[in-house]
């Protein structure tokens, strides 16, 4: 096993360390990485899409899945931003600003960054 570089502060190294042992293959490892690096792309663009018009459950429905893909990887601050969309669309009436989406969009590409520095 590699060691895991400096990651900026981004990623939790001892989540990276719990997911790398669990996983148990740095095959497998990196497969994850790279399906997170995948899937948020994608689901990037659902948040984009916000930023467009009004948030719509399709929005929160993003947020919700990139949540627990950035806990999986160590990225409590995605994690935390995320949580932050879910809970104010759950508010009344549903409140959730083109600033907190740009927050999270900005989150997600910072924590992009820092999983493909961990890709081999």
């Amino acid at each position: 096993m590699r060691p895991l570089p400096v990651t900026a502060g981004m990623l939790d190294s001892q989540s990276l360390v719990t997911l790398r042992r669990t996983l148990g293959t740095e095959e497998s490892y990196q497969d994850i990485l790279r399906t997170f690096l995948t899937s948020s792309n994608q689901l990037a663009r659902q948040l984009e899409r916000g930023l467009a018009g009004a948030p719509s459950k399709d929005v929160v429905l993003a947020a919700h899945t990139l949540k627990s893909m950035a806990r999986l990887v160590g990225a409590n601050a995605l994690g935390e931003a995320c949580r932050e969309v879910e809970r104010r669309w759950q508010a009344t009436p549903p409140v959730v600003s083109a600033q907190l989406l740009r927050t999270t969009l900005e989150q997600l590409a910072a924590t992009r960054r820092a999983v493909g520095s961990l890709v081999a």
